[in-house]
């Protein structure tokens, strides 16, 4: 994990970055190591608001993440970007 070996002697790695998905900043979290005990392998979502902080839903359909380039299916951008032009009822403009 880093030059000085520091990850050898750590009990738990927690990731902690900014992702930017389809032009919006969001936060995500990830258990990249914990001695002992299996863990979620899984990118979340998280939040901080005046309650704490809360662990939402995995990231789905997209990878690249950790590396700073998110990917996306052509499916999954084809479907954001036809729920962009819908109008509030349903219909197309």
């Amino acid at each position: 994990m880093t030059e000085a070996h520091i990850s050898t002697i750590t009990d738990s790695i927690i990731l902690l970055r900014y992702v930017e998905l389809m032009g919006e900043m969001r936060r995500g979290i990830t258990v990249l190591k914990m001695r002992g005990s299996p863990h979620e392998k899984q990118i979340r979502e998280y939040t901080i608001d005046g309650a704490g902080m809360h662990v939402g839903r995995p990231f789905r359909s997209v990878s690249g993440i950790i590396a700073g380039q998110p990917v996306f299916p052509a499916s999954a951008v084809d479907d954001r970007m036809g729920r962009l032009f819908q109008e509030p009822d349903g219909g197309d403009r």
